[in-house]
Protein backbone atom coordinates (compact mmCIF):
# COMPACT_ATOMS: atom_id res chain seq x y z
CA UNK A 1 0.00 0.00 0.00
CA UNK A 2 2.57 2.69 1.05
CA UNK A 3 4.81 1.57 -2.43
CA UNK A 4 1.31 2.27 -4.59
CA UNK A 5 0.81 6.01 -2.53
CA UNK A 6 4.56 6.52 -2.88
CA UNK A 7 4.23 5.56 -6.82
CA UNK A 8 1.04 7.57 -6.98
CA UNK A 9 2.34 10.68 -5.55
CA UNK A 10 5.32 11.09 -7.46
CA UNK A 11 2.84 11.01 -10.81
CA UNK A 12 0.94 13.61 -9.01
CA UNK A 13 4.29 15.70 -8.31
CA UNK A 14 5.43 14.55 -11.85
CA UNK A 15 2.27 15.52 -13.39
CA UNK A 16 2.63 18.94 -10.91
CA UNK A 17 5.63 19.84 -12.78
CA UNK A 18 4.68 19.06 -16.02
CA UNK A 19 1.28 21.62 -15.34
CA UNK A 20 4.22 24.04 -14.18
CA UNK A 21 6.61 24.24 -17.05
CA UNK A 22 3.24 23.89 -19.64
CA UNK A 23 1.88 27.12 -17.98
CA UNK A 24 5.21 29.11 -18.24
CA UNK A 25 5.94 27.82 -22.02
CA UNK A 26 2.57 29.14 -22.51
CA UNK A 27 3.11 32.61 -20.92
CA UNK A 28 6.98 33.01 -22.43
CA UNK A 29 5.09 32.56 -25.87
CA UNK A 30 1.98 34.30 -25.09
CA UNK A 31 3.82 38.03 -24.47
CA UNK A 32 5.54 39.04 -27.27
CA UNK A 33 2.34 38.07 -29.18
CA UNK A 34 0.54 40.26 -27.31
CA UNK A 35 3.48 43.21 -27.57
CA UNK A 36 3.11 42.75 -30.85
CA UNK A 37 -0.78 42.79 -31.48
CA UNK A 38 -0.74 46.17 -28.74
CA UNK A 39 1.91 47.75 -30.73
CA UNK A 40 -0.68 47.49 -34.06
CA UNK A 41 -2.88 48.52 -32.59
CA UNK A 42 -1.38 52.14 -30.97
CA UNK A 43 -2.24 54.12 -34.09
CA UNK A 44 -5.54 54.11 -33.69
CA UNK A 45 -6.22 54.89 -30.18
CA UNK A 46 -6.33 58.54 -31.34
CA UNK A 47 -8.40 57.75 -34.23
CA UNK A 48 -5.42 57.89 -36.73
CA UNK A 49 -3.83 55.13 -38.85
CA UNK A 50 0.23 55.10 -39.05
CA UNK A 51 -0.09 56.98 -42.32
CA UNK A 52 -2.61 59.81 -40.97
CA UNK A 53 -0.13 59.94 -37.66
CA UNK A 54 3.06 60.20 -40.20
CA UNK A 55 1.64 62.74 -42.57
CA UNK A 56 0.77 65.43 -39.18
CA UNK A 57 4.17 65.04 -37.63
CA UNK A 58 5.65 65.45 -41.57
CA UNK A 59 3.51 68.55 -41.64
CA UNK A 60 4.59 69.67 -38.15
CA UNK A 61 8.60 69.33 -38.74
CA UNK A 62 7.35 71.56 -41.88
CA UNK A 63 6.01 74.14 -39.91
CA UNK A 64 8.84 74.33 -37.49
CA UNK A 65 11.66 74.74 -40.54
CA UNK A 66 9.50 76.79 -42.19
CA UNK A 67 12.15 79.96 -43.80
CA UNK A 68 11.45 83.71 -41.91
CA UNK A 69 9.62 85.89 -44.81
CA UNK A 70 12.40 87.43 -46.89
CA UNK A 71 13.29 91.13 -45.81
CA UNK A 72 12.21 94.16 -47.44
CA UNK A 73 14.94 95.93 -49.48
CA UNK A 74 14.72 99.31 -50.19
CA UNK A 75 17.42 101.74 -52.16
CA UNK A 76 18.61 105.35 -52.39
CA UNK A 77 21.51 107.32 -53.56
CA UNK A 78 22.96 110.17 -52.07
CA UNK A 79 25.37 113.12 -52.93
CA UNK A 80 27.00 114.66 -50.03
CA UNK A 81 30.59 115.46 -51.46
CA UNK A 82 33.44 113.40 -51.70
CA UNK A 83 31.98 109.82 -51.76
CA UNK A 84 34.83 108.36 -49.84
CA UNK A 85 33.75 109.83 -46.75
CA UNK A 86 29.80 109.38 -47.40
CA UNK A 87 30.17 105.89 -47.26
CA UNK A 88 32.39 105.75 -44.07
CA UNK A 89 29.11 107.81 -42.72
CA UNK A 90 26.69 105.83 -43.25
CA UNK A 91 27.92 102.39 -42.84
CA UNK A 92 29.16 103.56 -39.43
CA UNK A 93 25.80 104.74 -38.43
CA UNK A 94 23.45 102.06 -39.85
CA UNK A 95 25.38 98.85 -39.70
CA UNK A 96 23.66 95.38 -40.63
CA UNK A 97 20.84 97.96 -41.25
CA UNK A 98 22.72 98.32 -44.87
CA UNK A 99 22.39 95.21 -46.61
CA UNK A 100 24.89 96.60 -49.49
CA UNK A 101 26.75 99.71 -50.13
CA UNK A 102 29.11 101.20 -52.92
CA UNK A 103 30.04 104.39 -54.28
CA UNK A 104 29.76 105.35 -57.71
CA UNK A 105 28.25 108.41 -60.16
CA UNK A 106 24.34 109.41 -61.30
CA UNK A 107 22.57 112.27 -61.98
CA UNK A 108 25.03 113.13 -65.02
CA UNK A 109 24.23 113.01 -69.10
CA UNK A 110 25.81 109.85 -70.70
CA UNK A 111 24.97 107.36 -73.73
CA UNK A 112 23.26 104.39 -72.86
CA UNK A 113 25.64 101.55 -72.26
CA UNK A 114 28.42 103.28 -71.85
CA UNK A 115 30.88 103.78 -68.96
CA UNK A 116 32.26 106.49 -66.60
CA UNK A 117 35.81 106.78 -65.17
CA UNK A 118 36.41 109.19 -61.83
CA UNK A 119 38.71 111.46 -64.94
CA UNK A 120 35.35 112.33 -66.98
CA UNK A 121 33.51 113.13 -63.60
CA UNK A 122 36.22 115.41 -61.80
CA UNK A 123 36.63 117.22 -65.72
CA UNK A 124 33.07 117.94 -65.09
CA UNK A 125 32.08 117.10 -68.68
CA UNK A 126 29.30 114.60 -67.54
CA UNK A 127 27.71 116.65 -64.90
CA UNK A 128 27.65 113.31 -62.80
CA UNK A 129 27.61 113.54 -58.83
CA UNK A 130 29.83 111.32 -56.49
CA UNK A 131 26.96 109.26 -54.95
CA UNK A 132 26.83 106.67 -51.95
CA UNK A 133 24.15 103.97 -53.15
CA UNK A 134 22.45 102.02 -50.87
CA UNK A 135 20.45 99.03 -50.17
CA UNK A 136 18.72 99.32 -46.96
CA UNK A 137 16.57 96.89 -44.97
CA UNK A 138 13.81 98.45 -44.25
CA UNK A 139 12.30 96.07 -41.04
CA UNK A 140 15.41 97.59 -39.41
CA UNK A 141 16.14 101.44 -40.57
CA UNK A 142 13.53 103.75 -42.43
CA UNK A 143 13.96 106.18 -44.86
CA UNK A 144 13.65 109.21 -43.12
CA UNK A 145 16.33 108.37 -40.58
CA UNK A 146 18.98 107.72 -43.42
CA UNK A 147 17.96 111.15 -45.15
CA UNK A 148 17.84 112.77 -41.56
CA UNK A 149 21.47 111.58 -41.28
CA UNK A 150 22.30 112.51 -44.93
CA UNK A 151 21.39 116.50 -43.67
CA UNK A 152 23.53 115.59 -40.60
CA UNK A 153 26.29 114.17 -41.97
CA UNK A 154 28.01 116.89 -44.77
CA UNK A 155 26.61 120.82 -45.05
CA UNK A 156 23.87 120.73 -47.43
CA UNK A 157 23.95 124.93 -47.70
CA UNK A 158 27.13 124.92 -50.26
CA UNK A 159 26.49 124.73 -53.19
CA UNK A 160 29.26 122.54 -55.55
CA UNK A 161 31.32 122.35 -52.72
CA UNK A 162 32.10 120.00 -49.49
CA UNK A 163 34.99 121.99 -47.38
CA UNK A 164 37.98 122.15 -49.80
CA UNK A 165 36.24 119.91 -52.51
CA UNK A 166 34.86 121.97 -55.20
CA UNK A 167 32.79 121.27 -58.25
CA UNK A 168 29.58 119.78 -59.37
CA UNK A 169 30.70 116.51 -58.67
CA UNK A 170 30.73 117.21 -55.25
CA UNK A 171 27.22 118.96 -54.90
CA UNK A 172 24.46 117.81 -52.27
CA UNK A 173 21.78 115.35 -54.04
CA UNK A 174 19.08 113.40 -53.01
CA UNK A 175 18.24 110.69 -55.45
CA UNK A 176 15.26 108.72 -54.66
CA UNK A 177 13.75 105.53 -56.40
CA UNK A 178 9.83 106.23 -55.39
CA UNK A 179 6.79 108.94 -55.17
CA UNK A 180 7.08 107.87 -51.23
CA UNK A 181 10.91 108.33 -50.68
CA UNK A 182 10.60 111.92 -52.89
CA UNK A 183 7.63 112.79 -50.16
CA UNK A 184 9.86 112.23 -47.46
CA UNK A 185 12.93 113.65 -48.69
CA UNK A 186 11.20 117.09 -49.38
CA UNK A 187 9.84 116.69 -45.62
CA UNK A 188 12.86 116.13 -44.14
CA UNK A 189 14.63 119.01 -46.10
CA UNK A 190 11.61 121.62 -44.68
CA UNK A 191 12.43 120.27 -40.95
CA UNK A 192 15.87 120.08 -40.80
CA UNK A 193 16.05 123.81 -42.24
CA UNK A 194 16.35 125.65 -39.12
CA UNK A 195 19.47 123.96 -38.07
CA UNK A 196 21.54 125.77 -40.34
CA UNK A 197 22.35 129.39 -41.16
CA UNK A 198 22.16 129.35 -44.45
CA UNK A 199 19.21 128.03 -46.91
CA UNK A 200 19.58 124.14 -47.83
CA UNK A 201 20.51 123.92 -51.85
CA UNK A 202 20.18 120.00 -51.95
CA UNK A 203 18.44 118.75 -55.10
CA UNK A 204 15.95 116.44 -54.91
CA UNK A 205 15.62 114.05 -58.11
CA UNK A 206 14.09 110.93 -59.16
CA UNK A 207 17.31 108.25 -59.80
CA UNK A 208 18.41 107.13 -63.19
CA UNK A 209 21.64 105.37 -64.15
CA UNK A 210 24.15 104.66 -61.54
CA UNK A 211 27.64 103.90 -62.38
CA UNK A 212 29.29 102.22 -59.85
CA UNK A 213 32.96 103.28 -59.23
CA UNK A 214 36.48 101.90 -59.75
CA UNK A 215 37.31 99.51 -57.38
CA UNK A 216 39.84 101.45 -55.39
CA UNK A 217 37.11 103.76 -54.93
CA UNK A 218 35.38 100.59 -53.01
CA UNK A 219 35.27 101.09 -48.90
CA UNK A 220 38.33 103.26 -49.28
CA UNK A 221 38.52 104.73 -46.15
CA UNK A 222 38.21 101.36 -44.68
CA UNK A 223 41.46 99.86 -46.32
CA UNK A 224 42.92 102.98 -45.74
CA UNK A 225 42.02 104.71 -41.78
CA UNK A 226 44.49 107.72 -42.05
CA UNK A 227 42.43 108.62 -46.13
CA UNK A 228 41.27 111.85 -46.57
CA UNK A 229 37.77 112.72 -45.42
CA UNK A 230 36.21 115.73 -45.27
CA UNK A 231 32.79 115.45 -43.62
CA UNK A 232 31.65 116.27 -39.92
CA UNK A 233 28.56 115.93 -38.09
CA UNK A 234 26.71 119.21 -38.20
CA UNK A 235 24.33 118.29 -35.31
Amino acid sequence: GSTENLACSGVVMIDRDLVRVWSLSVLLVSTPLLWLLAQSLLPFVNGHTTTEHKRTTSEHNSELNTPPMAARIGKTAFGAGCFWGTEKFFRRQFKDALVTTSVGYMGGKKPAGSTVSYEEVCSGRTGHAEVLYVEYNEDKVQYKDLVTFFFRMHDPTTLNRQQGDRGTQYRSAIFYYTEEQKKIAEEVKVEVASKFKNPIVTTINPADTYYKAEDYHQLYLEKNPGGYCSHKLQW
